[in-house]
């Protein structure tokens, strides 16, 4: 009986939270269209909500968000990262506290799939040089779940990149290495030292990565580094990095 209170209680969790999510998109996701869509003649412009998902093909370009309606919700959102053909779409939030948002919603209600956040030793999204952002691996396969799939080739020749969308413009990250790591690795640093530093640090993050690709970060290239838990060990970690890309 107890089993069974704690099954229904995890569902109810799961519900709450993806509910929560899906209203926040609805909110703050926005696309500009017009009636010629419907009736075929130019009309005036509105907006209409896209949710992202696997088989949307609109979230293969980059999501408009009303960081207005963001920031009235939390000030400390910066981003929003979009992970095109997969649910991850979100908000990104600084914190000085790593461990504030693991069970906060963005408007800081309790949730138990927290919100995505920025480690507390960054605070200049795109100048600092490792830019790591942390998300729970939820069993119902929402937040960071889908990061763990990069174990497989295939998955990463299916989705390359990710996007970063900012008050001030779009990013595009290119990811060039995922791999399974313990919770205290080297590759949690944010500042990766002089050019033969870096180089090692990209160098060591590509032969440890559970798949191939031909991009190579060159000093001075930014990273974000994506991470969550795995479940190959205690304490075991997946991250994904990438390479930003104005765009």
């Amino acid at each position: 009986m107890v089993s069974a209170v704690k099954v229904i209680s995890i569902l109810l969790d799961y519900k709450k939270d993806a509910d929560y999510n899906r209203q926040l998109q609805e909110q703050v996701i926005i696309r500009e269209t017009d009636s010629e869509d419907n009736h075929k003649t130019p009309g005036p412009t509105h907006n209409v909500v896209v949710i992202p998902d696997e088989d949307n093909e609109d979230t293969e370009k980059p999501l408009k968000i009303d960081f207005e309606k963001l920031k009235a919700i939390n000030a400390n959102c910066f981003c929003w990262l979009q992970l095109p053909g997969t649910v991850i779409s979100y908000p990104v939030v600084y914190t000085d506290d790593n461990s504030y948002y693991l069970r906060r919603a963005l408007d800081g209600t309790k949730l138990s799939s927290g919100t995505l956040f920025a480690d507390s030793r960054n605070r200049h999204f795109g100048e600092d040089e490792n830019f790591i952002i942390y998300g729970h691996h939820v069993q119902s396969g929402i937040m960071f779940a889908p990061l763990v799939k990069y174990k497989s080739q295939s998955f990463y020749d299916e989705h390359p990149f990710a996007y970063i969308i900012t008050e001030n413009g779009n990013w595009k990250l290119n990811f060039f290495a995922g791999i399974v790591v313990k919770a205290d690795d080297g590759i949690y640093m944010t500042y990766l030292g002089n050019e033969d530093q870096y180089d090692n640090f990209v160098a060591d993050a590509r032969s440890r990565s559970t798949f191939k690709c031909d991009i190579i970060p060159e000093y001075g290239d930014r990273l974000v580094t994506l991470s969550t838990c795995s479940y190959e060990y205690e304490n075991a970690r997946y991250v994904l990095i990438g390479k930003l890309e104005k765009i």
